[in-house]
């Protein structure tokens, strides 16, 4: 059904109108969100269908996202243009198969609130003149050079 829509929207005759090509996208959308398995009593649709994590897609959209970007992998922005907020979920975990390297972890907000670090304030260190290291090494390599020579120097 998707395809038919983009295609009835797109024929070889049709031009391309920023106007037509929203509507047309928001009806695949539409199309896509309207795809339900046909057995949803069975315990496993019943898993798919159900939110894991409040706000996180399902499996079943997942699937479904999945499915188009497989089907359409030749027109991949078409793909993310429908389901892009569940391709990017699935990129965002994908990684090794024991997710080691994904870079991402699922935190409901409870917990993301307490994890936040607050602002880090810089602080300020004092050092007293006893406590620098002045050694004749350090001042025989800067011997004959005055301040003003020196940053003259470093930035010509």
């Amino acid at each position: 059904m998707i395809k038919e829509t983009w295609n009835k929207t797109f024929g070889p005759r049709n031009e391309l109108d920023a106007d037509v090509y929203n509507e047309a996208v928001e009806q695949c959308y539409q199309c896509h969100e309207e795809i339900e398995p046909l057995n949803t009593k069975d315990p496993v649709i019943e898993q798919w269908t159900s939110p894991i994590v409040p706000g996180e897609p399902t499996r079943w959209q997942l699937l479904k996202a999945s499915a188009l970007y497989d089907a359409y992998y030749a027109r991949p922005t078409f793909a993310f243009l429908v389901a892009g907020r569940e391709l990017c979920y699935l990129k965002s975990h994908s990684g090794d198969a024991d997710f080691k390297n994904s870079g991402t972890r699922t935190l409901v907000n409870a917990l993301w609130s307490i994890l936040r670090p607050g602002k880090v304030r810089p602080t300020s260190v004092e050092v007293s003149v006893d406590e620098m290291d002045v050694s004749e090494d350090s001042a025989d390599d800067d011997a004959g050079l005055a301040t003003s020579d020196y940053f003259s120097a470093a930035e010509g």
